[in-house]
């Protein structure tokens, strides 16, 4: 029997804690308080505990007014319908060591974090909201980026995006200690005025270490029936970039219900599946190739959870299978990719 190397099995590990962990988002009340949140993202930590962060009703209260039905101002009350980003450290014992809430009067959700080389953390996610913690804001909503020290205190915080929707998901920090960002954009304006045609695209942002933009890319493949979830980026062995996401397909719901043929207006109607991709971008975001990965059967959901690296052209990849719900490692090597 041959034995797995000690660092293969690490890897596995870490592959199979990111898929199950990333699966589904987990509702949760914190202890502190009796708001019920959202738990978007969980990551280990280098002491052994972990962190969450995801979102919570907010602390940021606003006051709203109240009419009567022939339009009359009755009393104005306070409105806290607002979430923020919610951020909780726990020890190796579970035990709790801090509860961090930012953000603003508008709507605030974090949707992935990371441990930093200097023992801090990098918080990515989106913001509505343009006072409290949040400054710069460009419009309707802009990816929201934080630095934290080891404590939970902002060092940092960076607003980037135009006056449409820009959405960040996924945030790692680079070799030459900047960071990259995967998320999406519908703006024109902004930080994307170099974009006037951009009518949604997937979107890829440098960042300097100060948090600065150094270059951003699009992708103008993720029209609203093509819009990415489940994006994540790393950074791969010759300094570029592995990127994976999952593209929106349609299908003729014909193929999935026994071939019975409903129409709508005449024409067969479709069900949207996903299709999961990944493709290789150099250390400028440059697009060097784009793969598909399948499993030859049109009827099913195909979505990647996560991706590592082994090598050149050698990937570990997590695959989650609907509506089954199916869970998979596989190891590919993306010469072989269509």
């Amino acid at each position: 029997m041959q034995l797995i190397p000690r660092s293969t099995f690490l890897i596995i590990y870490i592959l199979f804690f990111s898929i199950s962990t990333n699966a589904q988002n987990v509702q949760y009340t914190p202890p502190c308080c009796g708001f019920p949140s959202i738990i978007n993202d969980r990551k280990l930590t280098n002491d052994g505990g972990c962190i969450f962060v995801g979102t919570i009703h907010g602390n940021h209260l606003d006051t709203i007014p109240v009419y009567d039905v022939e339009g009359n101002l009755l009393r104005y009350q306070l409105n806290n319908t607002n979430t923020d980003f919610l951020i909780e450290k726990f020890n190796n014992e579970g035990k709790r060591e801090w509860h961090r809430e930012y953000g603003g009067k508008g709507d605030d959700e974090a949707t992935n974090v990371e441990q930093t080389a200097d023992g801090g953390y990098i918080v990515v996610g989106n913001t509505n909201s343009n006072d409290g913690n949040v400054f710069g804001n460009h419009g309707l909503g802009d990816a929201w980026i934080l630095k934290l020290t080891k404590n939970g205190e902002i060092e940092w915080q960076k607003a980037i995006g135009g006056s449409d929707y820009d959405e960040a998901f996924n945030i790692k920090q680079t070799k030459d200690g900047g960071y990259i960002i995967a998320g999406y954009t519908a703006s024109l304006d902004g930080d994307l005025i170099k974009y006037p045609k951009n009518t949604g695209s997937n979107w890829i942002v440098k960042l300097k270490k100060d948090g600065h933009i150094e270059w951003q890319k699009i992708f103008e493949d993720s029209s609203p029936k093509n819009r990415i979830s489940d994006f994540s980026i790393n950074q791969s062995t010759d300094g570029g970039y592995n990127v994976s996401f999952n593209c929106k397909k349609d299908i003729a719901i014909s193929k999935v219900i026994d071939s019975l043929v409903i129409l709508s207006n005449g024409t067969p109607l479709t069900q949207r599946l996903m299709s999961a991709c990944i493709m290789k971008l150099s250390n400028k975001g440059e697009l060097e190739w784009k793969k598909t990965i399948s499993d030859g059967n049109s009827d099913l959901d195909v979505k990647v959870k996560t991706l590592k690296q082994l090598k050149d052209n050698e990937y570990m990849i997590g695959i989650e299978q609907r509506p089954h719900y199916v869970l998979s490692l596989m190891s590919v090597n993306t010469n072989a990719l269509l």
